[in-house]
């Protein structure tokens, strides 16, 4: 007699980037800037890569920033270092407008919550 044995599945390697899906908000900021614009799939996922690699520049920096200064991983970062993180990160006009958009955001935050 047999015995039937479950074979195991096999695993698929999931990427880090898989969880990194920005579509939803720049639909959104595209439906704010022009309501009667659409956006094709690739032009998402071109767009979504893009947010994804800005991102990971900005991440990179705070950590780089984080271990400079001596700070242990497990720290709460401030938007101090954010807003220097962003400077490194970014270039030109793209940092001046990141910076007054965060400014603005975190000002609003802020005064929501309290």
């Amino acid at each position: 007699m047999f015995l039937k044995t479950k074979m195991p599945r096999k695993q698929t390697a999931q990427c880090a980037d898989d969880h990194l899906k920005f579509q939803q908000y720049i639909y959104k900021v595209l439906r704010q800037v022009h309501i009667e614009v659409g956006i094709s799939t690739n032009a998402m996922q071109l767009m979504n890569s893009f947010v994804g690699d800005i991102l990971k520049r900005v991440l990179k920096q705070v950590y780089l920033l984080t271990m400079a200064m001596g700070k242990p991983c497990t720290t709460t970062i401030t938007s101090r270092e954010v807003q220097t993180a962003v400077r490194l990160a970014l270039n030109g006009e793209l940092t001046k407008h990141a910076i007054s958009e965060g400014i603005v955001n975190a000002t609003m935050n802020t005064t929501i919550s309290i």
